[in-house]
C-alpha cells in the first residue's frame, strides 16, 4: 500500500500567474491511499474549490471539506456528508452542497457549523449553481430542485426535465442552459 500523500492547496495571482503561496494541507494517514491501476498511481479526484470573495471552500476526497481564508490559513474543517464529485456553492454567508446520495447540507461560512440538511431522495453528479438568491439542482434523472439560499431549507420550485442529466446548469444572460444525455436546452428570454 502506498504511503499517505499530502494534500496541497496553491493559489496564483490570476494576472500573472505567478504562486502566491502553497500549503499543506493534510498529510492523511489512515485516510484512502491514491487510487492505483496496473501500477499506475493516480491522484483522489475532489470537487473543484469555490470562493465568495472572502473565504475559500476546498473539499478533499478523504470526506473534508475545509474553509481557508485569502492567506490560506484554516479556519475550520468538518468531516462530514461530504460529496466526493459535487462541488460547494456559497454566498457568502453560508456554503451549500449535495452529496451523491441526494443530501443537501448547508454550513456557516464562518466557522462551518452545519445549519441544516435536506434528503432529496434522489442521485446527484451535477454541482449546485447559486444564481441570485437561489441554488438550482439538476439530478442524474434530469429533476431541477431550486431552492432559497437561506437559514431554512425552502423548496421553491421543482420539475423534470424528462431524461438523464449529469452536467451542472448554468446561467448566461438570463437564460438557464441545462445538457441532458441528449439535447442541450435554453430557458429563459
Amino acid at each position: 500500500m502506498p504511503d499517505a500523500q499530502p494534500f496541497l492547496l496553491y493559489c496564483f495571482d490570476t494576472e500573472s500567474g505567478k504562486l502566491l503561496w502553497q500549503r499543506e494541507v493534510k498529510n492523511a494517514p489512515g485516510s484512502p491511499p491514491p487510487l492505483t491501476n496496473d501500477e499506475t498511481t493516480t491522484v483522489l479526484a475532489a470537487p473543484t474549490p469555490v470562493t465568495d470573495g472572502r473565504f475559500l471552500h476546498v473539499m478533499f476526497g478523504t470526506g473534508e471539506l475545509a474553509g481557508f481564508d485569502p492567506e490560506g490559513n484554516l479556519i475550520w474543517s468538518v468531516e462530514d456528508d461530504v460529496p466526493a464529485i459535487c462541488s460547494p456553492v456559497s454566498n457568502g454567508e453560508l456554503v451549500f452542497l449535495v452529496n451523491s446520495g441526494g443530501l443537501v447540507v448547508c454550513y456557516e461560512v464562518r466557522d462551518g457549523q452545519r445549519v441544516w440538511d435536506k434528503d432529496l431522495g434522489t442521485h446527484f453528479l451535477a454541482s449546485p449553481v447559486l444564481a441570485g438568491d437561489r441554488v438550482y439542482l439538476l439530478s442524474d434523472s434530469g429533476e431541477m430542485f431550486v431552492f432559497r439560499a437561506d437559514r431554512q431549507f425552502e423548496l421553491v420550485g421543482r420539475g423534470e426535465v424528462g431524461e438523464p442529466c449529469e452536467a451542472s446548469p448554468a446561467f448566461q444572460h438570463g437564460r438557464l442552459f441545462i445538457r441532458t444525455k441528449n439535447h442541450l436546452f435554453c430557458i429563459g428570454r
